[in-house]
């Protein structure tokens, strides 16, 4: 049996894609690096969101860390596999959300 294929932007058929963000709040800390975190940031950016994004003294001069918003989003920490580090920064920095991105801490 053939059904016919739906038209138009399948990203519009739902309604959870509505272009809206109305009632979106709060902090997220992105807990990755990279390609990844820069993803991430555009995504917070495009939906009006607060971000803080952890680095390692690696990887100060990444480009994750020089596209951030400025010195306030930014925080140091010893190891992206170390749970206390991100969870004390997500406690320090008001953050409602982790996105963990891809790896151990996902």
């Amino acid at each position: 049996m053939c059904y016919p294929r739906p038209r138009g932007n399948p990203a519009r058929r739902h309604s959870y894609v509505s272009g809206t963000t109305k009632g979106l709040q709060g902090k997220v800390l992105i807990a990755n690096r990279g390609e990844i975190a820069i993803r991430v940031m555009q995504a917070c950016r495009n939906l009006g969101l607060d971000y803080v994004l952890v680095y390692t003294n690696e990887d100060r001069e990444s480009m994750h860390v020089r596209l951030a918003d400025g010195e306030d989003y930014l925080w140091r920490i010893a190891d992206y596999l170390d749970p206390n580090d991100i969870l004390e920064v997500a406690d320090h920095a008001g953050a409602t959300a982790i996105h963990p991105g891809y790896g151990f801490f996902s």
